[in-house]
């Protein structure tokens, strides 16, 4: 039999699952934004609830590969922020 998942529950499988190519989307969305920088919400979306040490993981294996020219990744405690490089 089936059971319907709770939006908690719901909330707390996604948190823990994978999404192929979510850090380079994000990456990637960040720079045609045209922003200078924006922190990283850990709490809502598609980070929300996800451990920062992972997600800081994700980005800096992105950025390291495809974007290390164009983004740099910030730490500070347990905030993370994408900055452009190209703020001329």
């Amino acid at each position: 039999m089936l059971r319907e998942l709770t939006v908690e529950e719901l909330q707390e499988v996604q948190s823990h699952a994978r999404v192929r190519g979510l850090y380079k989307a994000s990456t990637e969305s960040f720079i045609e934004s045209g922003k200078r920088g924006v922190q990283i919400d850990m709490d809502e979306g598609e980070f929300g609830g996800k451990n920062v040490d992972s997600v800081y993981q994700g980005f800096a294996g992105v950025i390291r590969t495809s974007f290390k020219d164009k983004v740099r990744l910030i730490r500070q405690e347990d905030n993370l922020y994408l900055v452009s490089l190209d703020i001329a």
